[in-house]
């Protein structure tokens, strides 16, 4: 037994015990073939015992280091209290399917909503929550584009966004939404749902209602006659800019606030030179390095590429770190995003051209 494991086994002191479990813990992330056994299996005896033993605020004392032992991240995710668990259960990757089927299949509604928000959720565990799950947990899954669905999972999501018209629209907004699966969503979909559908490049010609189809109608007139008014209203801003009347950045802003993201990326691919067509294509497929590097060479500010991103991440559904990327941005000279940019559409007319 080491010195520090001897010493947390005989530490009475709350506050000392969970500092030496920290310590231990920091120790025992060297290689497994550097540890011993039996070290191994006191160790999670130990993190058992003392997690077991101290009080509330001091178990959330040790949630940031949750990650430090995988028996230490699992004795807290199953903790009732959902204060203590759920920040585990969100982040930690120590977490196998074992452990979240078994807290999914006995935990509470908070537990289940944290799973259902974690970077990815399998097929099994989908299973359990769209099975065990409120309508608050059943929404954050299905919003949830790192989140797969069986079968039998699908078939059971459709069926109950029969009766919850705010799942139906999420399930409409995912990556993965398939032609078959919205084949069975039309006769239940409302007629912004089915608009939804189509500004997606679904065929929409299954079952409608005549309410839904007259609505439909007027719906695609509408939205038309509003698409006009957008495309004249960004040509505007693009001329503003080119004579100096504003900055980029704040008709970037300006169209990120009315959440009109073909249009920044037909003011951005202007400002570059980048073609139109293309720059959406990395913003559909969320090609962040790539982005990062247009708007860069656009000059853009950090906060006016935060709210774009912000806003790809809520069309896209996906769930991206964005904070973290700030200073890869800033990192990155305007001059050498521009020859990169240049180095780029040479290449693309070579290609082109050959």
């Amino acid at each position: 037994m080491t010195p520090e494991m001897r010493a947390l086994k005989g530490e009475t002191s709350p506050e000392k015990r969970i500092e030496l479990l920290r310590q231990v813990s920091e120790r025992y992330l060297e290689p497994v073939e550097s540890r011993r056994e039996a070290e191994l299996y006191l160790l999670a005896e130990m993190i058992d015992r003392i997690v077991s033993s101290i009080t509330r605020n001091q178990k959330l004392k040790l949630v940031p280091h949750a990650d430090l032992h995988s028996e230490l991240a699992r004795r807290l995710a199953v903790d009732t209290d959902a204060e203590v668990a759920c920040p585990v259960i969100c982040r930690s990757e120590h977490l196998n399917d074992d452990d979240l089927a078994q807290i999914g299949r006995t935990a509470s509604q908070a537990h289940l909503y944290a799973i259902a928000g974690r970077a990815t959720v399998s097929e099994a565990i989908s299973d359990i929550l769209i099975d065990r799950g409120d309508k608050e947990v059943v929404q954050e899954l299905t919003a949830n584009a790192g989140a797969r669905f069986s079968s039998d999972g699908l078939d059971h999501l459709i069926e109950k966004s029969s009766r919850d018209m705010d799942l139906c629209r999420l399930l409409v907004d995912r990556p993965d939404l398939s032609q078959a699966t919205v084949e069975r969503l039309l006769p239940l979909a409302s007629a912004a749902v089915v608009v939804r559908m189509a500004e997606r490049g679904f065929a929409i010609d299954g079952p409608m209602t005549p309410e839904v189809s007259n609505e439909l109608r007027e719906r695609f007139a509408g939205a038309l006659r509003e698409r006009r008014r957008h495309v004249h209203a960004t040509y505007d801003l693009i001329d503003a800019v080119g004579r100096g009347e504003i900055t980029i950045d704040e008709a970037v802003w300006t169209l990120v606030t009315e959440e009109r993201l073909v249009d920044v990326a037909t003011l951005v691919s202007t400002s570059t030179g980048i073609d139109r067509t293309r720059l959406f294509a990395l913003v559909a497929q969320e090609k962040v390095p790539a982005l990062l590097i247009v708007f860069r060479a656009a000059n853009m500010t950090w906060h006016t590429v935060e709210g774009v991103l912000r806003l790809i991440q809520k069309k896209r559904g996906s769930r991206v770190d964005i904070g973290r990327l700030r200073s890869d941005y800033e990192g990155v000279d305007v001059a050498t995003a521009q020859r990169s940019l240049r180095f780029f559409k040479a290449r693309r007319a070579v290609e082109a051209a050959a």
